[in-house]
């Protein structure tokens, strides 16, 4: 099918949107313009300089809009190693995931998901279904790789929907997200009670770690700013419920376990409570990172490994990238 009619659509969508004061989704409008026109299926040639006038006009827009370049993932790096945090934002394609790493996060993807059942029939607030479909469409069409989102697009879109989510009473948002102070933060469950709202965090790790409660105290500190917050809580696997399963983590569904037997729920709002103005030094501290145009001159050593294995290790120490199957660059 024809993407003609597409293209002009989102350019004037673009343009109504935007005559309206919806920068946001004018902007999305515009960025989706620039899609068809490089990848949709035309009968004849459209006007070219449709495209250029929406790329210049998402380019604009989208330097206005609010864009916080710290997340509880790079806030954590951070406190680990200002050079990771300087490169992860710097030189991200340097870093290298192995097969081990990769497991994990695969393993917490699965976690996070069956955790979500805990309270079922939520909303999903990083979620854009009817934007994913539009691009999908054209990713069947060309050898090209359409791209997702920009990051900025897909970080304003993914508060808004949580907004939307909030002003509409959803009892349990997914991935609520958040903005505050230049950091962001998306919460794995927003679950609201009579009294206020309770934060679910969930980890595939059978214990508390400490860099747990700290990332979970970055987020109290962005989302109680937005909302009530009453409690929050850590929620890990039981590990003598997933002995007696004899199955892996990450070979649970939820056709082989129990989900209510799964997980255990700790709250650990006085340990997060007591770290709040421990986050406000800390991300004061990393402010200037984020504006460094040189590399930080940091030598290697225990903050490698301690406590994540860092990305940039192969980087920093200059030692040659194992990759798992020798044949891959041959």
């Amino acid at each position: 099918m024809s993407d003609i009619v597409n293209y002009y659509d989102s350019f004037e969508s673009a343009q109504r949107l935007e005559e309206n004061g919806h920068l946001l989704h004018a902007a999305i409008e515009y960025w989706m313009c620039t899609q068809y026109g490089e990848h949709g299926e035309f009968p004849y040639m459209p006007d070219t300089s449709l495209e250029d006038k929406a790329y210049k006009r998402w380019m604009k827009i989208q330097s206005k809009l609010p864009y916080a370049q710290l997340s509880k993932t790079t806030f954590i790096k951070g406190c680990q190693c200002p050079k990771a945090l300087w490169l992860y934002l710097n030189k991200y394609k340097c870093r290298y995931v192995s097969d081990e790493i990769q497991r994990k996060f695969d393993t917490g993807h699965v976690v996070g998901e069956l955790a979500q059942h805990l309270f079922p029939s939520g909303y999903d607030a990083s979620h854009f279904p009817i934007l994913q479909m539009r691009l999908n469409a054209l990713r069947g069409k060309t050898p090209l790789t359409v791209p997702g989102l920009p990051a900025r697009l897909r970080q304003g879109l993914w508060v808004c929907q949580t907004q939307e989510a909030l002003a509409r009473n959803e009892k349990d948002i997914y991935e609520a997200a958040f903005r505050h102070n230049d950091v962001f933060a998306a919460l794995d469950i927003l679950h609201a009670t009579d009294h206020g709202y309770e934060a679910y965090e969930v980890k595939s790790s059978y214990m508390v770690k400490d860099v747990y409660i700290h990332d979970c105290a970055l987020q109290y500190y962005v989302m109680s700013h937005h909302i009530d917050l009453t409690d929050i809580f850590l929620v890990y696997p039981d590990e003598e419920y997933v002995k007696s399963l004899g199955v892996e983590l990450i070979d649970l569904t939820l056709e082989n376990c129990d989900v209510q037997r799964l997980f255990i729920k700790k709250s650990i709002l006085n340990e997060v409570l007591a770290l709040q103005e421990t986050i406000e030094a800390e991300l004061k501290a990393l402010q200037p990172i984020l504006k460094q145009q040189a590399e930080p001159k940091i030598d290697t050593g225990e903050q490698c490994t301690n406590p994540y294995s860092c990305e940039f290790h192969h980087y920093c120490t200059g030692t040659p990238i194992p990759y798992d199957d020798p044949w891959e660059f041959l």
